[in-house]
């Protein structure tokens, strides 16, 4: 009896330390991911012609994912909604928009300058991809891309549709035009 005993509670204990396979699938992924792109010396240096920024979403998370040719990350049944944008592969500014994704809650940012970079790396986000150049104001037909912050979700929201999210409101903070694009 005490030998059942003592087998049953090493069986439920093995059983309650273990992670479910879509969990380690995520988390490799993202270790994949991250470690991809921390080695790429100048990911700007291999854009060609204009770059399209593809929005996705997560219901099950309630956060959106941009990105130019990669996948979200994670298994949360993405669904894909469209070219969010599309950027220039000629430099305007000093640093062009990097994609950052953060591995712990998938939030999505894109940064426009170096201080953004740095602000993110610090609080864990992970650079994913580089998406071209801010349009650098509305001259040849550009409009601005406006950037809203859920903090009920930690997640960011980028649309050049003002109409889209307006002012903020239902969660969402207003935080202005993050660049510009077309």
């Amino acid at each position: 009896m005490k030998q059942l005993f003592f087998a049953s509670v090493c069986l439920l204990t093995l059983l309650s330390c273990g992670r479910d396979e879509a969990e380690m699938q995520s988390e490799n992924h993202v270790k994949a991911a991250s470690s991809k792109y921390e080695k790429q010396k100048d990911p700007f240096a291999k854009l060609d012609g204009d770059v399209y920024v593809y929005r996705h979403y997560s219901n099950s998370m309630m956060k959106h994912w941009y990105g130019s040719g990669y996948a979200p990350v994670g298994q949360h049944d993405w669904s894909y909604e469209g070219v969010a944008f599309k950027t220039s592969n000629t430099p305007t500014t000093l640093y062009g928009l990097a994609v950052y994704f953060n591995p712990n809650n998938l939030d999505c940012v894109i940064a426009t300058n170096q201080y953004e970079r740095t602000s993110l790396e610090a609080t864990g986000y992970v650079f994913r991809e580089a998406i071209g150049w801010d349009a650098g104001g509305t001259q040849n037909g550009a409009v601005p891309v406006y950037k809203y912050y859920r903090s009920s979700k930690n997640g960011h929201f980028y649309t050049k549709n003002l109409s889209e999210l307006g002012w903020g409101g239902n969660g969402w903070t207003y935080e202005g035009i993050a660049f510009y694009a077309y």
